[in-house]
């Protein structure tokens, strides 16, 4: 008994030291295992409160392309006014001066219950790609410092998402509205691209900001947010009228999902126009308008849905709010986390020695199944998010460990379970990391790597043609084989956006050929789009398909970036800059696959390449010298 229990105290011991050392790893796994109890559960019906009126396919066919003239939208507004809706929030920007912004106005000044959308810029790279002034941003600014709310917070100027600038709607506009009735709209995925929580306040230059959803419950309750805080003075939520909305402590809020897309009632703006829609289905309604059709709206990633219109996630939040229906995830869940590993691991320790193999492993199988079913009931019943991927784990490798233990100590065959155990070490990747660790470098560094961008071209004109289904299927198999051919040649996929790629190469694990690997990714990307081409065509109905591909090898910084909870493995600097734009220089000169003279000095002797011009590049002084990759040596 005492070695079982000294087997389950150091496995336990090392289960907590990993979590604490491994954050990101463990909230990642937690993550997905919240992700399963969504799906398990399925859809929750919503609150009838809210519609939905969307910039959708039907409302383009009969509209025109988006963004339509501002008269349109002044008509949405006096038109949702005499459905007798209780207010509107715009989950887009009016950030273009338009000669009919006065028509807008107007039409605000006869509603003026309604809020406009907003962004903060997330990097100084997305301020100097938007080319702003900074008299502009100062007048941005301006705008939205009316919306601030009266809460003083030093905790979310340190733990909160950070922003770099603003882009509001324009001032013409505003002047029909109440000067309070802006709010941002940003969304933050997790590390893998699924949208779990939302900011519903953002620190920026010493004033604390609402989101637009906040700003919406804000007019509905009639109640000011009052910041929570815990004994220890962190926010731990707020109080809007006798509602407590729970927040960590960066001022997320943990979305309770309803559903899949369309779980909430949908409009075409086209059948509002129209005055088609039935009184009932609008009157006394919260209504939110944005985009839905294919190619306008960003593709959002939810755990009950791979795509899904940012509109949606904004109903999510205020219907969790109206309801308060939420998930709870704090301290105190995360303390009894760690209270349930240290019990699983101590019961283990306990009580297998006392049982046969066969009676050890449906002990195991209760308490494991007990952990499991008990997480579900808490979050389905009582929204409270138990972690429980750490207690199962440690149940795991306790009851594994003791186990193997008494498999060496009592059956004396080390040889079989040495066998045993080489399986574990078959993937390639997997064998490198265990037999060099040090190759695995999540921290932030500066070091010379090659990053590939690839994209189709034409692909938004495509899209519009296409039904969505049809758009997302020719997404799916066309990123399927891309990506495995990224991985064939131990690549890491840094992001999706939209229908590009991007890829970087040595890191994180060292690679000393990096650039050729990136040269092997690109030309097999050409050739297996080749191989598909006509098939995918014919199948998705479409006249052509191909790509661009930029490769350039240079400096940057690589590493974990966002804030202590929520980050990203990516890379940033002129390098990533300048392989973007290698990419969309494949349009005018007619190729395929671009690369630049830094790269194509590391990868001369090993493929086939022809210069083709020296470019002035946006941020560089000395012209680039660019080249085709046209195949292997």
């Amino acid at each position: 008994m005492k070695k079982n229990l000294t087997i389950a105290i150091v496995i336990t011991f090392l289960i907590l030291l990993a979590a604490h050392a491994l954050p990101s790893f463990f909230n990642g796994i937690e993550s997905k295992w919240i992700d399963a109890y969504f799906n398990v559960r399925g859809e929750k019906p919503p609150t009838n409160d809210i519609v939905l009126v969307t910039i959708d396919e039907r409302s383009i066919s009969k509209l025109g392309r988006w963004p339509w003239p501002r008269h349109i939208m002044a008509d949405l507004v006096e038109k949702l006014a005499s459905y007798g809706v209780t207010t509107i929030a715009f989950d887009v920007t009016f950030s273009e001066h338009s000669s009919e912004d006065f028509q807008l106005a107007k039409a605000f000044k006869k509603f003026p219950d309604a809020y406009l959308g907003y962004f903060f810029y997330l990097s100084p790279e997305e301020i100097a790609h938007a080319q702003l002034s900074n008299q502009e941003i100062v007048e941005n600014e301006k705008t939205i410092l009316p919306s601030a709310l009266p809460i003083s917070s030093k905790q979310l100027e340190t733990s909160g998402r950070k922003v770099y600038g603003v882009q509001t709607n324009v001032p013409e506009i505003l002047k029909g509205l109440p000067p309070n009735r802006q709010g941002f709209f940003n969304a933050f995925p997790d590390s893998d691209g699924v949208i779990r929580v939302s900011p519903l306040v953002l620190f920026y230059k010493g004033q604390v900001y609402p989101s637009l959803s906040l700003q919406t419950i804000q007019f509905v309750s009639g109640f000011s947010p009052i910041p929570l805080f815990d004994d220890g003075g962190v926010l731990e939520g707020l109080a809007v009228g006798p509602t407590k909305i729970p927040l960590n402590e960066s001022g997320e809020f943990l979305i309770n999902y309803r559903g899949p897309g369309k779980t909430f009632s949908h409009v075409s703006i086209a059948d509002v126009l129209d005055g088609s829609v039935p009184q009932e289905k609008l009157q006394n309604k919260i209504v939110l308008i944005g985009a839905t059709a294919i190619g306008i709206y960003d593709m959002r990633v939810t755990p009950m849905d791979a795509n899904i219109p940012g509109l949606e996630i904004h109903a999510n939040i205020i219907d969790n709010i109206l309801t308060g229906d939420f998930l709870t995830l704090n301290e105190t869940t995360k303390f009894i986390s760690i209270g349930l590993v240290l019990f699983v691991g101590l019961f283990f320790g306990l009580i297998l020695s006392r049982f046969r193999p066969l009676g050890g492993f449906v002990v195991f199988l209760i308490v494991t199944t007990f952990l499991l079913l008990s997480g579900y009931y808490l979050f389905v019943a009582k929204g409270f998010v138990l972690q429980n991927f750490k207690p199962v784990l440690n149940g795991v490798l306790v009851y594994g460990g003791i186990t193997v233990y008494r498999y060496f100590t009592e059956e004396k065959e080390r040889r079989k379970v040495k066998k045993t155990f080489q399986h574990y070490l078959s993937p390639v990747v997997i064998k490198q990391l265990l037999d060099n660790p040090n190759q695995l470098k999540l921290g932030g560094e500066r070091k010379e790597l090659t990053v590939l961008f690839s994209d189709i071209r034409g692909f938004t004109t495509k899209a519009e043609k296409l039904p969505p289904e049809k758009v997302v299927q020719l997404l799916n198999d066309y990123f399927t084989v891309m990506t495995d051919i990224v991985f064939k040649y131990e690549g890491t996929v840094d992001k999706y956006m939209g229908d590009a790629i991007m890829a970087i190469f040595g890191a994180p694990l060292e690679q000393p050929d990096h650039a050729l690997r990136a040269s092997m990714t690109a030309i097999e990307m050409v050739e297996q789009l080749k191989v598909h081409k006509d098939e995918w065509c014919k199948k998705y109905g479409i006249d052509s398909l191909e790509i661009g591909v930029g490769v350039h090898t240079g400096p940057m910084a690589v590493g974990n970036m966002g804030s202590e909870r929520r980050f990203n493995y990516t890379v940033i600097g002129d390098a990533v800059n300048l392989t973007s734009r290698l990419e969309g220089l494949n349009k005018d000169y007619k190729t395929q696959i671009i690369i630049s003279d830094a790269h194509y000095k590391l990868v001369k002797d090993k493929v086939k390449a022809r210069e083709l011009d020296k470019v002035q590049v946006k941020g560089k002084e000395e012209r680039v010298t660019i080249y085709e990759l046209i195949g292997r040596q």
